[in-house]
């Protein structure tokens, strides 16, 4: 369960900001002096853009999902949108008769970057700086974001995930409101998660029981598996999960309670799931209105940043928000 840094980025003051979060994140995962000014130029070229061109827009700063080992940044906007993203990115371009260098310098310094841009609804970067400054164009199998609620510095919601390609678990936690409390609930629930075995509703009960001294949750657990061909889903609470696949999508079903206090049974359903299967997964702080039509190629990007894009247009100012996405 890693913890995310969430900054609004308006005016130039808030730069700095920025770049501190980044180097203290950086230095708490070992990340060497060169990588870390790396990662400072690209702060400021992200920074500045979504001042210039957007107004404002928000800095999201942690580690990768996948390693643990990477710093990883996200810069997100609503504004208009980039027309040409190929010129974008490359040196000397410029929509506003400056050097034009910002989106090729983050292309060259940054170890891992993808965006993803709509006209009219904004631009989302991801950017991710590794030990020894090694570039990998990989994206990852899965990723999400956990925000807590503007005014908290914990959140209440929570997800892990197990497992190797092919064949890999998720878990997502919405502890009950938000604050301490529900951030200890999604704790426990991460770590009766990460030491369980068994089937989705066999891992359920033993949630439920590591529950019980808290204030309870909201949880879901998947099991994908590739080779069977199969999903398994066990989910009490409102948690979303929604299969995609090339010809169909299924929301699975979760169940009524509340994991560590009333929990009438812990019910298991079986998807198809293909290597072709995508799986989104969020908490109730993201509204069930979102459209993967009106996303043109989203689910073809990292998963961080899908689960970004998502969470920055239909997330709820009022409560805590973890949205995940798996590729099979």
């Amino acid at each position: 369960m890693r913890e995310l840094i969430l900054i609004d980025v308006s005016e130039s003051s808030s730069v700095g900001q920025v770049r501190r979060a980044a180097a203290s994140t950086g230095q708490r995962l070992g990340l060497d002096a060169d990588t870390l000014a790396r990662a400072s130029l690209v702060i400021t070229e992200l920074a500045t853009n979504l001042i210039k061109h957007a107004s404002a827009g928000v800095m999201l700063i942690g580690r990768d999902d996948a390693t643990g080992e990477m710093l990883e940044i996200l810069a997100l906007d609503s504004g208009p949108g980039i027309a040409n993203v190929p010129d974008a990115l490359s040196d000397g371009h410029s929509t506003t008769g400056t050097p034009g260098t910002g989106l090729g310098a983050i292309s060259r310094h940054a170890d891992f970057v993808q965006l993803y841009t709509r006209r009219g609804h904004g631009t989302a970067v991801l950017a991710r700086f590794g030990h020894g400054g090694e570039r990998s164009g990989a994206a990852a199998l899965f990723g999400g974001i956990s925000v807590p609620i503007r005014g908290e510095d914990v959140c209440g919601d929570g997800w892990l995930s197990k497992g190797k390609p092919g064949h890999h678990d998720l878990m997502v936690v919405d502890g009950l409101g938000h604050g301490r409390q529900a951030h200890e609930a999604a704790v426990a629930a991460c770590e009766a998660f990460t030491a369980a075995s068994g089937s989705p509703s066999e891992r359920m009960n033993i949630l439920h029981d590591a529950l019980r001294g808290t204030r309870g949750a909201a949880v879901a657990i998947a099991d994908a598996d590739s080779a069977a061909g199969v999903l398994r889903f066990c989910g009490v609470g409102n948690i979303s999960a929604t299969i995609v696949d090339p010809l169909a999508r299924r929301s699975a079903v979760s169940m009524h309670g509340i994991v560590g206090h009333q929990m009438r049974e812990a019910r298991e359903f079986t998807y198809p799931w293909s290597r072709q299967s995508s799986l989104i997964m969020h908490s109730d702080g993201l509204t069930t209105k979102w459209n993967l039509d009106a996303y043109p190629a989203l689910l073809s990007r990292d998963p961080v940043l899908t689960a970004a894009v998502l969470w920055k247009e239909h997330h709820r100012q009022n409560d805590d928000s973890t949205v995940v996405v798996s590729l099979a």
